[in-house]
């Protein structure tokens, strides 16, 4: 709790240092953090009852915290009238087939190369560097201790 509030306070003094930059509030880390801090306090046991109940109520809360900054992302930038990022979110509906786009800085992330899906040949590239095989090895250590941490907390 105390490292959200952290979070929070830091980037509204920001917010204060940069001479009241709107758009610091419009961001979605710190609608974030002010959603797991309302979320912790409307499901306090989580911990509690058999596995499957934990699993149950651990969902609960992930879709808990994404709908709720969501809906605070929405509230703040309706109430400061931003628009900062719109093209951006624009772009990624553009780009996962959710709908043409008519905006041009979408369109033109769009026609950028970097932008772009990766080449069919980039996983013999990085496999003939070994650096594919180290990063693969790397990721399935990271999550497996992820995942037995994440049990041994259920």
């Amino acid at each position: 709790t105390w490292l959200y509030i952290i979070q929070i306070s830091g980037l509204l003094l920001v917010c204060v240092l940069q001479f009241f930059n709107s758009m610091i509030l419009g961001s979605l880390l710190i609608s974030f953090n002010a959603s797991v801090l309302i979320a912790r306090t409307i499901q306090k046991n989580v911990k509690k009852g058999s596995l499957l109940n934990r699993l149950g109520k651990l969902i609960l809360h992930v879709l808990l915290v994404l709908c709720l900054t969501l809906l605070i992302n929405k509230f703040i930038k309706k109430i400061l009238n931003l628009e900062s990022d719109e093209h951006i979110f624009k772009f990624l509906k553009a780009k996962f087939g959710f709908g043409a786009t008519r905006d041009f800085d979408a369109n033109l992330y769009l026609c950028e190369e970097a932008f772009g899906l990766l080449p069919l040949n980039t996983f013999s590239r990085l496999s003939d560097t070994l650096l594919f095989y180290v990063y693969i090895f790397v990721l399935f250590l990271m999550t497996a201790a992820a995942v037995i941490v994440a049990f041994r907390n259920l």
